[in-house]
């Protein structure tokens, strides 16, 4: 006579494990794996035709901002679209006051609990800040408050602890960025003292995380600026010759990051008042040479 097999104790338990942590990873995965799909369904690749004009860019950029509020897109698709939109009108159009208002327009949209929210709207809060940066460079406006950068700041180590991003690459770099934004925003406000705190900081950061030499050169050149306003003029000039020869040695000699650097280096002279000495960096564009034996 047969009797019936009773369950094996140890099997039960481990299937309930596996049901248990699968389970467990299907709700992390699902989410984000959902959202993928949805984004590629309806937005594409959220990337305009690489041929596109600067219009047909923006009206990319518009039509993808309308689609995803019209299907009530979840996460952070909502406002990472309108933030494109913003981008477009910052770089491809130069248009600093209507740039502000569209990063702005994104702190109003998705939902905040959402950590990748809340890092988009930060990047955006930046972002708004610099249209004041521009602005305030073409003497059309007040310099922006360094204050929106140090939030901003607080909001991304806090969206990037709760993501569990901390110290991940992009998180680094997003760090580093706004880093060099405080820095900005404090030599704009004539306090180039408060600059040198976090700049020095930036640098440190792209120098561990081998950032290109163009990044670190013109990281150097806000750092050369400070110095600068805090009548360090041939600590702060040795510096400036110090990024051009990263350029040069990197690029090649009148290298468009070159160039770069030395309108950075230019542009703020002039504008912290240090006119004379600004026009006459200028002037050195094309001849580099007369810097070499300062």
């Amino acid at each position: 006579m047969e009797t019936d097999k009773k369950p094996n104790p140890k099997v039960m338990i481990l299937l309930l494990m596996v049901a248990i942590i699968g389970g467990s990873l299907f709700s992390i995965i699902w989410p984000v794996a959902y959202s993928i799909i949805q984004a590629r369904t309806v937005l594409g690749d959220m990337q305009p035709p690489a041929k596109a004009s600067k219009e047909e860019r923006g009206e990319y950029y518009r039509a993808a901002m309308k689609k995803a509020q019209d299907n009530k897109l979840e996460g952070d698709l909502i406002p990472r679209t309108a933030r494109n939109y913003a981008d477009w009108l910052e770089f491809d159009c130069r248009n600093h006051s209507e740039a502000k208002k569209a990063y702005l327009k994104c702190l109003e949209l998705g939902d905040k609990r959402d950590g990748n929210v809340r890092t988009v709207q930060a990047d955006a809060l930046i972002s708004a800040a610099y249209c004041d940066h521009n602005l305030y460079f073409a003497n059309k406006g007040k310099p922006p408050d360094p204050q929106i950068a140090l939030d901003a700041q607080k909001q991304q180590i806090q969206a990037a602890k709760d993501l569990g991003f901390t110290g991940d690459v992009n998180d680094v770099e997003r760090q580093r960025r706004t880093l060099e934004a405080i820095a900005t925003f404090y030599c704009d406000n004539g306090k180039p003292a408060e600059a040198l705190k976090y700049i020095d900081d930036a640098i440190a950061v792209a120098k561990k995380n081998h950032a290109t030499q163009a990044t670190l050169a013109l990281c150097q050149i806000i750092k050369a600026r400070a110095l600068a306003g805090m009548s360090k003029n041939d600590e702060a000039d040795k510096l400036f010759r110090d990024c051009v020869n990263i350029a040069d040695t990197t690029y090649g000699a009148g290298s468009n990051a070159s160039e770069l650097v030395i309108r950075h280096y230019a542009d703020d002279l002039v504008r912290d008042g240090q006119v004379e000495h600004g026009n006459k960096v200028k002037e050195m564009q094309d001849d580099f040479s007369t810097w070499e034996s300062g």
